[in-house]
Protein backbone atom coordinates (compact mmCIF):
# COMPACT_ATOMS: atom_id res chain seq x y z
CA UNK A 1 0.00 0.00 0.00
CA UNK A 2 1.18 3.46 -0.84
CA UNK A 3 1.95 5.99 1.39
CA UNK A 4 0.93 9.38 -0.38
CA UNK A 5 -0.93 10.90 2.19
CA UNK A 6 1.64 13.91 4.22
CA UNK A 7 2.16 12.98 7.97
CA UNK A 8 -0.52 15.35 10.07
CA UNK A 9 1.34 17.21 13.17
CA UNK A 10 0.38 19.31 16.09
CA UNK A 11 1.89 23.35 15.32
CA UNK A 12 1.74 25.76 17.55
CA UNK A 13 1.38 29.46 16.27
CA UNK A 14 2.90 32.04 17.67
CA UNK A 15 1.72 35.90 16.73
CA UNK A 16 4.94 37.60 17.12
CA UNK A 17 3.16 41.19 17.74
CA UNK A 18 0.91 40.08 20.50
CA UNK A 19 2.37 36.83 21.70
CA UNK A 20 -1.22 35.12 21.02
CA UNK A 21 -0.75 31.45 20.47
CA UNK A 22 -3.10 29.73 18.02
CA UNK A 23 -2.89 25.24 18.84
CA UNK A 24 -3.39 23.70 14.76
CA UNK A 25 -3.02 20.52 12.98
CA UNK A 26 -0.89 20.78 9.65
CA UNK A 27 1.20 18.71 7.26
CA UNK A 28 3.48 21.70 6.61
CA UNK A 29 6.99 20.78 6.66
CA UNK A 30 8.72 21.30 9.95
CA UNK A 31 12.15 21.74 9.06
CA UNK A 32 14.06 24.48 11.18
CA UNK A 33 10.82 24.69 13.64
CA UNK A 34 11.74 24.46 17.11
CA UNK A 35 9.95 21.56 19.72
CA UNK A 36 8.22 22.39 22.54
CA UNK A 37 6.89 19.70 24.75
CA UNK A 38 3.26 20.07 26.93
CA UNK A 39 2.90 17.25 28.64
CA UNK A 40 3.47 14.06 26.65
CA UNK A 41 2.68 16.05 23.40
CA UNK A 42 5.38 17.35 20.99
CA UNK A 43 4.11 20.65 19.33
CA UNK A 44 6.27 22.77 16.71
CA UNK A 45 6.30 26.82 16.96
CA UNK A 46 5.60 28.57 13.75
CA UNK A 47 6.08 32.20 14.18
CA UNK A 48 3.86 34.01 12.03
CA UNK A 49 3.13 37.95 11.52
CA UNK A 50 -0.19 38.66 11.15
CA UNK A 51 -3.66 36.59 12.72
CA UNK A 52 -7.22 36.74 13.23
CA UNK A 53 -5.63 38.42 16.96
CA UNK A 54 -3.44 41.09 15.47
CA UNK A 55 -5.42 42.29 11.63
CA UNK A 56 -7.12 45.57 12.20
CA UNK A 57 -9.76 43.64 9.69
CA UNK A 58 -10.67 41.19 12.78
CA UNK A 59 -10.32 42.82 15.30
CA UNK A 60 -12.27 46.61 14.47
CA UNK A 61 -10.31 48.84 16.11
CA UNK A 62 -10.23 51.30 13.54
CA UNK A 63 -13.34 54.06 14.16
CA UNK A 64 -16.41 54.27 12.10
CA UNK A 65 -17.43 58.01 11.19
CA UNK A 66 -21.06 58.63 10.30
CA UNK A 67 -20.83 60.33 6.82
CA UNK A 68 -24.52 60.80 6.05
CA UNK A 69 -26.24 59.85 3.06
CA UNK A 70 -25.50 60.89 -0.51
CA UNK A 71 -28.82 63.42 0.13
CA UNK A 72 -27.11 64.81 3.67
CA UNK A 73 -23.81 65.30 1.50
CA UNK A 74 -25.29 67.36 -1.63
CA UNK A 75 -27.73 69.46 0.72
CA UNK A 76 -24.50 70.23 3.19
CA UNK A 77 -22.34 71.09 0.30
CA UNK A 78 -24.17 73.20 -1.91
CA UNK A 79 -27.80 74.72 -0.22
CA UNK A 80 -26.25 75.90 2.74
CA UNK A 81 -24.13 78.14 0.80
CA UNK A 82 -26.84 80.40 0.02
Amino acid sequence: MKKIHPKLRKILFLDINNGKKFLSSSCMCVKGLKKTYIGKSVFFIKKVDITSASHVFYIRNERIIEKGGKMETFLNKYVSKK
